[in-house]
């Protein structure tokens, strides 16, 4: 016989529509983003709650059907609130995977075509909202930073779209330069402190269009600084030569990776 304190898990079992090549960009390495959208769960249902909330049993596992290939996901959690909110999440994760249209505040508005306008040297901005940070970090450092083909960019667009409800959209636009001076007009520049210190700096620019400037602001800010410091902590050795304290760097400028996962520079 059960305790009378036992509280039982209640479970859903939600059928996803992503294809089974996408399986992987859907989880995650290891599991990331599974591990990330519970987190993100735990965080939305303690916010502005007093005193202690059980969230012990939230859990997420993807299956596939071995007859009919049918992908599903199975979600527990102690409460039904909890188990609506995780599954809102897993499916906004499932929408991000599968790229879908993006959510926007004039999908009321009538398709209008407009004449096509050749611009050739310069293109006007998708982007209402642009943050600049100045933070220490080798200039070596800066592939690390992009990941292969463009890996941890995408990992960091991901991470901001899954915590932010303000975002009018889910287009990103995010890269990274060794320092530079730039025009201080049409953004928003601060000087981002970590714990690693060095003489060399890089401005990382994100540009996305948020109904709210300052929350963003600090979404944004917290995962720019924990990507930063992962790659400080990291010894990315064979891109560099040491000559007097200063770093040389096969790879100069600004770079960020377009929808194919090459890399190129934006400037």
């Amino acid at each position: 016989m059960s305790s009378p304190c036992t509280v039982r898990s209640k479970e859903m079992k939600v059928i996803l529509e992503i294809p089974e090549e996408k399986i992987g960009a859907f989880l995650g390495a290891k599991g990331k983003n599974i591990r990330f959208i519970i987190g993100k769960t735990k965080r939305e249902l303690t916010q502005n709650v007093e005193g202690d909330v059980d969230l012990s049993g939230l859990f997420c596992r993807v299956n596939i059907d071995e007859d009919t290939r049918e992908v599903s996901a199975l979600l527990k959690a102690n409460e039904d609130d909890h188990l609506e909110n995780l599954k809102k999440n897993i499916l906004a994760q499932q929408d991000y995977v599968l790229g879908r249209i993006e959510k926007t505040h004039n999908d009321d508005r009538p398709n209008r075509e407009q004449p096509s306008r050749v611009h050739p040297k310069r293109k006007s901005s998708q982007f209402s909202t642009k943050y600049v940070f100045k933070t220490a970090m080798e200039h070596h450092m800066i592939p690390k930073f992009i990941g292969s083909k463009g890996m941890n960019i995408q990992d960091l667009k991901g991470k901001i779209i899954l915590s932010d409800e303000n975002l009018d959209g889910n287009k990103i636009n995010i890269n990274i330069c060794e320092d530079r001076k730039i025009r201080l007009q049409r953004l928003h520049f601060e000087l981002l402190k970590t714990d690693f210190e060095s003489p060399s700096k890089v401005l990382i620019t994100v540009e996305l269009n948020t109904t709210n400037r300052s929350e963003t602001l600090s979404i944004v800010r917290d995962f720019v600084k924990e990507f930063v410091e992962k790659t400080n902590t990291t010894n990315h050795g064979g891109f560099t030569s040491q000559n007097n304290g200063e770093s040389t760097s096969q790879n100069n400028g600004g770079f960020t990776p377009d929808d194919s996962g090459e890399l190129e520079n934006p400037f």
